[in-house]
């Protein structure tokens, strides 16, 4: 078990093994996404290390990214990783610059992460209160997210004057 803990860093920075990844992310995600490097460490914590990320964005909202970072850190609990699950502690994004794009029919821009293009678009569902919140996203992260300098555009677009946030 120590020798395969040793050579894990090793293999994942392989290219190979970060194609195979990279083609995970573009299917979990369901958009075009691809990164630098991939690095694993084991000490002090268990941690999944992505440079310099970037995932397309849903053609019907432009061409631009949806998501560009530095990097992202994932540290991973020790426990259940012990028992074979993965559950995440901490996520660290450093320099993210996310754009949020609200389209003249109520839609969001990232109401279709995750949908594979087979897959039907979900359609947008009013909320009271005007909030669209997604907590599962978060839940499944876990106990902390930390940003470092980020970035958030949030474009809506309307008929007429249009709204633009930084």
């Amino acid at each position: 078990m120590i020798a395969a803990a040793a050579l894990l860093p090793r293999l994942v920075d392989s290219p190979r093994a970060q194609a195979l990844i990279a083609a995970h992310l573009r299917q979990a995600l369901g958009r075009e996404a691809r990164f630098t490097a991939l690095s694993v460490s084991l000490l002090p914590r268990p941690a999944v290390s992505v440079r310099e990320l970037e995932v397309a964005e849903d053609p019907a909202f432009g061409s631009a990214p949806l998501l560009r970072l530095d990097e992202a850190r994932l540290q991973l609990r020790l426990r259940p990783l012990l028992t074979g699950r993965m559950e995440f502690g901490t996520l660290v994004l450093k320099q993210p610059a996310i754009s949020l794009v609200q389209a003249p029919d109520g839609r969001w821009n990232v109401a279709t992460l995750g949908v594979t293009p087979a897959e039907p678009r979900p359609a947008p569902r009013p909320r009271a209160g005007g909030g669209s919140g997604s907590g599962g996203y978060v839940a499944l992260l876990g106990s902390r997210i930390m940003v470092e300098q980020g970035r958030v555009q949030y474009e809506a677009r309307r008929p007429g004057p249009g709204a633009r946030y930084r």
